[in-house]
Parts: C-alpha cells; structure tokens; sequence
C-alpha cells in the first residue's frame, strides 16, 4: 500500500507494532511525504480485519491513499 502525507513515519511504525502487525514501512524518494506499507499474512481475512481496523485509525486514517501504487496479492488494485 501507498500514501501521500505522511509527515512523521516513526508514529506510523509505533502504531504497527502495537497492533502486533508484521510489517516493513517504505520512504518514497519521489515523495518526500510518501510512504510504502508492506504486511502479510497467511490468511485472507487479515486484510479484511486487523489491518483495516489499524489503518481506519490514527495515525494511517490521515494519510492519503495513492491506489495507483498499492498491489493486493499478484493484481494491482483498482478504485470500484
């Protein structure tokens, strides 16, 4: 996943390991306020679940989401 507007990514990596959430965060040289979020999981629904509770609160619900450059699995995601 990618974003816009990120402005201090050390609370973006205390957020991730306090939800226990295994992951790598990214700067975006192109972007001096881009970030890059890798995670994974062995099941689905964590994408649907802990992740998505993590990224609807602060600090990653005031990023800005760059859709054109997020990957879920082996397609590119697509806004509905």
């Amino acid at each position: 996943m990618a974003y816009g507007g990120c402005h201090d990514i050390e609370l973006l990596a205390a957020a991730l390991t306090e939800a226990g959430i295994d992951g790598a965060l990214y700067l975006d040289i192109n972007d001096p306020q881009g970030i890059g979020l890798i995670t994974m999981a062995e099941t689905p629904d964590f994408f649907v679940t802990d992740l998505r509770q993590l990224l609807n609160r602060a600090p990653f619900a005031g990023l800005t989401p760059k859709p054109e450059y997020t990957m879920l699995g082996p397609h590119l995601h697509h806004r509905l």
